[in-house]
């Protein structure tokens, strides 16, 4: 049981990690023109993550 929920927490915070990175990747990229590599990434992160 006490594995379970320690999976289920640390996939969480997993994903929570993939999104605000992703999103921030590509708000670098929107926002402050970065490189099109940035909206790539962010992109593909926030693809795997979903």
């Amino acid at each position: 049981m006490v594995e379970v929920v320690i999976t289920t927490l640390a996939m969480f915070f997993f994903a929570a990690l993939l999104e605000i990175g992703g999103g921030y990747l590509v708000w670098k990229w929107l926002r402050e023109h970065k490189g099109k590599i940035f909206g790539f990434v962010g992109g593909a992160i926030l693809f795997a993550m979903a």
